[in-house]
């Protein structure tokens, strides 16, 4: 007959359940994270750059120099961009206004005009807002 000592069965199953529960909260926490970083980058994902100047190129190689003032609206709106307004820009061109908004930030674009053909593309600035909320 075998003897079998109780207290080293309980040693070697505290042992194996101590190394499961490590295992295991180190799998779901390495879970958590990635699931985590996977949203956060997907939340405000855009394709367009925060830095202004990288963005004002991107717009410039959809709306290039030469673009006539009736394609604009629809080429911005084709990149999800909302039409905000048009002014005069005091040289007998027009200023047309863009914005862009992610979870995160939030894109102002100014497409200037003359003779009815885009001259000049800028990004004054992009917004970052941790606690925006969209309706």
């Amino acid at each position: 007959m075998i003897s079998v000592n109780r207290n080293n069965l309980k040693t070697c199953g505290s042992l194996f359940c101590s190394a499961a529960r490590v295992i295991t909260t180190r799998y779901f926490l390495c879970l958590f994270i990635a699931t985590l970083a996977l949203g956060l980058i997907c939340a405000g994902c855009s394709g367009l750059s925060t830095n202004p100047s990288k963005a004002a190129k991107t717009i410039s190689r959809w709306v290039p120099s030469g673009t006539s003032e009736d394609d604009i609206t629809k080429i911005m709106t084709q990149h999800g961009f909302v039409f905000d307004f048009m002014d005069m820009d005091g040289h007998g061109g027009h200023d047309y206004h863009f914005g862009y908004a992610t979870r995160f930030h939030n894109w102002l674009v100014q497409i200037h005009t003359q003779d009815g053909k885009v001259v000049r593309i800028t990004v004054p600035r992009v917004d970052f807002d941790l606690i925006q909320i969209h309706t």
